[in-house]
């Protein structure tokens, strides 16, 4: 199972809106095989194919809002 996180945080300042997020995606660093095809004459590991997932990765982001 992979675990993915976000905030967000609203507030006005002087006339604007601002908005700050931050996203965090697979946050305990999960290994993991998306898409895996097993070829049926496999004989190990060599013959399996797919792609590795993405390890821990973040966003963070600032939103201006012009009223």
């Amino acid at each position: 199972m992979v675990l993915d996180g976000g905030v967000s945080y609203d507030f006005d300042f002087q006339g604007y809106g601002i908005g700050l997020n931050a996203n965090v995606n697979n946050i305990f660093d999960e290994l993991y095989v998306q898409e895996a095809r097993d070829n049926t004459s496999a004989t190990g590991l060599q013959d399996l194919r797919g792609f590795f997932g993405f390890g821990r990765t973040w966003t963070a982001g600032i939103v201006f809002r012009f009223n």
